[in-house]
């Protein structure tokens, strides 16, 4: 063994060398990189919205499209029914409501109002519970807008309200179909999707495929036609609701007439208010990971900031 002379250092060998660890300073505001991190991220930070919003907007979509198929062609769908009480004159000079051996009568019916049309529950006439006649229920053509009988309407001593009406059915329809060109036909084959299921259906695909997509401006877009959905819905449950307030004020004024709300109107007010939930859930989403992309830029640039001032 080689005795250690003093004054001499001792160099050590090459194999006891190493190289010198530089580690990185850990900073609180870092987030863990893995190599699914920038999959998952969007899918496990917002998890319950991305299983909320689908099933909100299927929710909002599917009870806007039956409101659209409401009568004629879902009869148990419609926005108002007229239910109609009254006596009239069953005589040759009656037309329709003729009745032969009988003067008069009393007719009960009642006609649900949908968005292309309405539907009749079948005429009851009956006189003093001696002659019963019932006529089958029956609904009118497809098509947006109604058509009545103008002999049918001066029997039922609605002749002189037939114009208001007309302009009522015109004005709260206006809201749920979408014609060609942006105007309304009333009585055009050639109609659009309803603007408010179009853009429900339009959200629902987009949240569908939200987990996939971390783009910001896909949450942009989201967000837009999530808020126009529910701003659609919106107007339609108004006119809706309109409607049928408007028909009840025309119509009961008269005798032996009454008008309730359908079906039609509760369903488009539960279509609004879910769809605007979702349009407030998209616009947060999307302003939280605005704020979560801000401040991990800012963390990010603040170590570089902090050695470029050193030097």
């Amino acid at each position: 063994m080689r005795a250690n002379l003093p004054g001499l250092v001792q160099r050590p060998s090459a194999r006891h060398c190493s190289p010198p660890s530089f580690k990185r300073r850990h900073d609180p505001l870092s987030r863990p990189t893995h190599a699914h991190d920038s999959q998952m991220a969007p899918f496990t930070k917002h998890n319950a919205n991305f299983f909320l919003l689908p099933f909100l907007c299927a929710v909002a979509w599917l009870l806007l499209f039956l409101v659209t198929l409401s009568a004629p062609i879902a009869k148990s769908i419609y926005l108002a029914q007229v239910n109609i009480n009254l006596d009239i004159n069953t005589s040759k000079d009656a037309g329709p409501f003729h009745i032969p051996g009988v003067s008069v009568a009393t007719v009960q019916e009642s006609l649900r109002f949908g968005v292309f049309g309405y539907c009749s529950s079948g005429v009851h006439a009956d006189e003093l519970g001696v002659f019963s006649q019932d006529q089958p229920a029956e609904c009118s053509p497809k098509h947006l807008g109604y058509k009545f009988d103008s002999e049918v309407l001066k029997i039922l001593h609605l002749d002189k309200v037939a114009g208001d009406v007309s302009g009522v059915i015109r004005t709260g329809l206006s809201m749920h179909v979408v014609g060609e060109s942006g105007t309304i036909h009333r009585r055009s084959s050639t109609l659009t999707a309803p603007a408010a299921t179009v853009f429900a259906f339009v959200t629902l695909l987009l949240s569908l495929a939200a987990p996939w997509v971390s783009h910001w401006l896909y949450d942009v877009v989201t967000a837009i036609c999530a808020s126009l959905a529910s701003f659609f819905a919106m107007v339609a449950f108004a006119f809706a609701a309109a409607f049928a307030n408007s028909a009840n004020k025309i119509l009961g004024a008269v005798d032996s007439l009454s008008v309730k709300k359908g079906n039609g109107v509760w369903m488009d007010l539960v279509a609004w208010l879910l769809l605007f939930l979702v349009s407030v859930v998209t616009v947060r989403v999307w302003w939280q990971k605005r704020k979560d992309n801000n401040a991990r830029r800012a963390s990010s640039d603040g170590p570089l900031m902090r050695q470029t001032s050193k030097v």
